[in-house]
């Protein structure tokens, strides 16, 4: 089984193919995949000859997902955290910022983006803040 003490390798200990491929998803994807690889063995309690191997095979099986979610920003949160040259906390606030002057121009699905992109969910929305999409599409057909 999968030890308690085991920990996610860092991309250079991994052999030639998977750390072609993790050395382009970010530090926070490669984190976040690793975390759940560990508890996933952790939970099936089965036994490998060879953990290290085992997860250069998850990387390797990932890739294209993980690449998928870089490039439409689904990326986990932390990998946007931190822009050119910002810290996390001056990329979250530039992101607030963002959103807010957003809001100002009424562009409210763009400010959600980048309130998203923050990772804060704005609860006290705005008048005239945009409608589910579902809502839209029966007003258009004449149903609401």
């Amino acid at each position: 089984m999968i030890p308690e003490d085991w920990e996610v390798p860092s991309v250079a200990d991994l052999p030639p193919q998977a750390r072609a491929c993790a050395e382009q998803w970010t530090p926070a994807s490669y984190a976040t995949h690793g975390e759940a690889f560990k508890c996933y063995w952790r939970s099936e309690r089965k036994m490998k000859a060879d953990w290290r191997g085992t997860w250069a095979n998850r990387v390797v099986s990932l890739h294209s997902q993980v690449m998928r979610d870089q490039k439409f920003g689904n990326a986990a949160p932390a990998a946007k955290a931190a822009g050119p040259g910002l810290s996390a906390d001056e990329w979250r606030a530039s992101c607030l910022r963002t959103a807010e002057m957003m809001e100002a121009t009424g562009k409210t699905l763009d400010a959600e983006e980048w309130r998203r992109k923050a990772g804060v969910a704005r609860t006290d929305k705005p008048p005239g803040f945009a409608r589910p999409i579902g809502e839209l599409v029966q007003r258009m057909a004449g149903r609401a």
